[in-house]
């Protein structure tokens, strides 16, 4: 388990609580955890670890971490100088590791108001997930709030749903991966729902999962190759599925629909709960098909949306409401303001994520989060949604993403401009290479980039 720098800012500025409950329960505030012990996060595991990240310069003064007993395990502000850096909290009880229920409630003096909205929001009755959680329930707005989640709220507005839940990755089999080379990629963009939906030789209940699409030996209602093993026979070395990652399938919808394309993430380490055919599999049966695809002979790139979140404010009735998942508590640190103190909207979605300027919580969230799908579940590359983003105002332009030893393996793709219009000037160092940009006006196309570069961009779609 583990929290951002964002929380160790909120951490030193108020208080945080950590919420448990059994893997089978509905309710969170049950099998309250017996003890609590604080180390450097270097001397804990990862499983059952609420991780305290690098500290904002900002907020950095001081932490001081305890247990207070009870249903809920709290974090306190004191002026302990030791606070400040890489933390690691491990609870410790019955009934709590893999399977564990938990949420955080976060309480402080927050900054934003209706007519201010970027700052922070730290009122304790809103109850938040964990970003860096590798399983959750599903993150709707009317799983989470029960009424308008106004920041002035007095009352309680969690709806009880959204959980992040402990998972264990080194439980499972280790996965593996495809070297294809650049100019051997034959691309295939797919959405994990739509291309088994009307399979008419899959059982309904395997339709529009993860399992269905892993599923060998269909045949059309003409004898012809189906599925994956259609996929195969074309000769396709590459698959790219459209986003993967838990998303609020409520937002930007009328009442009744829902958001069917997946480009509004709430959770950057977990997979998308409704492709799984059996609930709360949705790990494991993704894993399963990335292997599927591999037998094949076939890689598998993600389509990974880290320009915007699910998250947004906007003022009912004259007053400010924040729907917030897990970060928007520290607006300045995680988004990009406008110069009149308003949001940036580089991304069309009004709430871009800031990588401006060198090191910072953001860049660190957008790494872990690949270096987890690279090496626990085997994903071969990534095509970055309005990649531009990423660069914008970063003292190393891509290189931060790039130059990072743990996915150097994986393929980098890009869209490469935002819709602001930006594109030429988009990432400027090696190895990303905006001259490959010219084949993006080709309808599906790939650029390989120059030589055998591993690393080269390749736009996978037109706009």
């Amino acid at each position: 388990m583990r929290a951002t720098q964002l929380w160790h800012a909120i951490i030193a500025c108020g208080t945080a609580a950590f919420l448990s409950g059994v893997a089978s329960a509905d309710n969170l505030q049950t099998a309250p955890p017996s003890n609590l012990e604080i180390r450097r996060a270097s001397e804990t595991r990862r499983l059952g670890r609420l991780r305290v990240a690098r500290a904002s310069r900002r907020y950095c003064r001081a932490a001081h971490l305890r247990c207070t007993g009870g249903q809920e395990t709290g974090l306190s502000r004191a002026d302990d100088p030791r606070a400040a850096g890489d933390w690691g909290v491990r609870v410790r009880g019955s009934g709590i590791g893999a399977g564990t229920f938990y949420m955080y409630r976060v309480t402080g003096r927050g900054t934003a108001t209706k007519d201010a909205p970027f700052g922070t929001v730290l009122n304790g009755n809103f109850v938040l997930n964990d970003p860096y959680a590798y399983r959750t329930q599903d993150v709707d707005y009317s799983q989470f709030y029960s009424s308008p989640p106004f920041i002035d709220t007095n009352q309680t507005i969690y709806a009880g749903g959204g959980k992040s839940i402990v998972y264990d990755h080194a439980a499972d089999p280790a996965p593996t991966h495809m070297d294809i080379r650049p100019e051997d990629l034959v691309m295939y963009e797919l959405h994990v729902q739509d291309y088994t939906a009307q399979l008419s030789g899959l059982p309904p209940a395997l339709r529009g999962t993860y399992l269905g699409l892993a599923q060998g030996g269909l045949k059309t209602p003409g004898g012809l190759s189906a599925g994956i093993d259609h996929l195969a026979e074309l000769g396709v070395t590459a698959v790219e599925l459209m986003p993967i990652m838990q998303y609020d399938k409520e937002t930007t919808t009328a009442p009744g629909r829902v958001n069917h394309w997946g480009y509004m993430t709430t959770n950057f380490f977990a997979p998308e709960t409704r492709y799984a055919s059996r609930q709360g599999e949705e790990v494991i049966e993704l894993k399963r098909l990335i292997q599927a695809f591999h037998d094949r002979g076939i890689a598998v790139f993600m389509d990974v949306v880290y320009n915007h979140t699910a998250e947004g404010s906007w003022v009912q009735d004259g007053r400010l409401a924040d729907k917030c998942y897990n970060l928007c508590d520290d607006i300045p640190e995680v988004y990009r303001a406008t110069a009149n103190g308003f949001f940036a909207n580089a991304s069309g979605t009004g709430n871009d994520i800031d990588f401006a300027g060198g090191d910072r919580f953001t860049k660190h969230l957008v790494r872990d989060s690949l270096t987890l799908w690279h090496t626990a579940y085997g994903v071969d590359g990534f095509r970055f949604d309005l990649a531009r983003i990423l660069a914008d105002g970063s003292s190393d332009a891509a290189a931060w993403v790039s130059a990072d030893p743990r996915f150097a393996r994986a393929h980098l793709h890009a869209e490469p401009w935002d819709l602001e219009g930006q594109w030429w000037n988009f990432m400027d160092s090696p190895p990303w290479d905006w001259r490959n940009n010219r084949w993006a006006n080709g309808s599906a196309s790939t650029a390989t980039g120059r030589g055998s570069s591993r690393r080269a961009i390749c736009v996978t779609r037109a706009p």
